[in-house]
């Protein structure tokens, strides 16, 4: 057996009350095995749109995340369960600090969405109300955590400290597109209508704003190239003014930074990579056997896929390292992998799988 096989074989054991399926002593060697398949955790469906699949304390020692249920998780290393949650009816992707876990969550009563604070011990710390529209995954400045506030015709950013102080807020033409891009002190954001913004962290400035096309949306930084996305078109801007460098046609879908000179994209059983200085392919990997949309996340050199239960681990040139059927597939899921260090989280299933990496 190959070894996504062996992997298969004996990397699951019956599933705990802790809601994780853990591998018996034998499949935790792997030392001539580049990926073994740890644990993964039922949550009943991973909470909101899309977004990475879970969240990671600073330390990397628990893993957070959130279910369409409307609990939020916390998870030991080992997969087992910390403890959890209910906020309400659904929860986004959560972002974690030393002091707390951030999350939206979903009120379909009020129709509503609020962000909630989350000591590390799962107790709520506070909620502010973010509107209709917050679907967008929080998204950290330092201690600090970034919103989409309003709905579709009216909104903006608006930055929370810690203790829910609001420390600025940024009206945007009309509401946010989808989960801004930060680098560098730097806010880039789509807006309804077709402008595309950037603004200062720091304030909430406005440092500059062009016309970018119908419902623009931010979708990955390359190097000092922005890449965005409005009607199947697909643009590449300067950082430093918003100017645009080129113009593509392409379907709609994630894209991740890939470096300074590519981002990476996925598509039906595919990964590719697109560059930044004209937005031609630099290359396209057909993912074999995989019946699923593909997602992925770069780590330093490597991509590693996402699609159905089969994962793949790329170099930036889009060579092959090694593939293997872990954990077990999430046909309709949308979120992207988790990777800190040699521990690599993927949807799976229901839930999330960890699986150790050798790169």
């Amino acid at each position: 057996a190959g070894v996504g096989a062996w992997v298969w074989r004996y990397g699951f054991g019956t599933e705990s009350r802790g809601g994780a399926d853990r591998s018996p002593g034998r499949s935790a060697t792997g030392a001539d095995r580049p990926a073994v398949l740890r644990w993964q955790y039922d949550l009943g469906g991973i909470g909101g749109l899309d977004g990475a699949c879970c969240a990671l304390s600073p330390d990397g020692s628990v893993v957070y995340a959130g279910t369409s249920g409307g609990v939020l998780h916390a998870i030991s290393r080992d997969g087992s369960r910390r403890w959890k949650v209910r906020l309400g009816d659904d929860v986004s992707t959560p972002v974690a600090t030393r002091d707390a876990v951030y999350c939206v969550v979903g009120f379909e009563a009020e129709d509503v969405r609020r962000l909630t604070a989350v000591s590390p011990s799962g107790s709520p710390l506070w909620t502010r109300t973010l509107g209709d529209r917050g679907y967008a995954v929080p998204v950290l400045l330092g201690a600090d955590v970034l919103v989409s506030i309003g709905g579709t015709d009216a909104g903006g950013l608006r930055r929370y400290a810690s203790d829910g102080s609001e420390n600025w807020t940024a009206t945007t033409p009309a509401g946010p597109t989808g989960t801004p891009v930060v680098a560098a002190g730097t806010i880039y954001t789509g807006s309804y209508g077709d402008a595309l913004l950037a603004l200062d962290a720091r304030d909430g400035s406005r440092k500059w704003q062009v016309s970018a096309g119908a419902d623009v949306t931010v979708l990955a930084l390359a190097g000092t190239t922005l890449f965005t996305d409005s009607a199947a078109e697909r643009q590449g801007h300067r950082v430093t003014d918003g100017r645009r460098l080129w113009r593509t046609e392409a379907d709609a879908g994630p894209l991740t930074g890939g470096g300074r000179a590519l981002a990476v994209g996925t598509e039906s059983a595919a990964v590719y990579a697109v560059r930044a200085a004209d937005g031609s392919r630099a290359w396209t990997y057909a993912l074999k056997g995989a019946a699923a949309d593909a997602r992925a996340v770069v780590a330093g050199d490597t991509v590693y896929a996402r699609a159905g239960e089969g994962v793949w681990a790329l170099d930036l040139n889009g060579t092959p390292r090694w593939s293997a059927a872990l954990g077990r597939g999430a046909v309709d899921d949308q979120h992207t992998p988790v990777v800190r260090g040699t521990r690599l989280y993927v949807p799976s299933g229901t839930g999330i799988a960890a699986i150790e990496v050798s790169g």
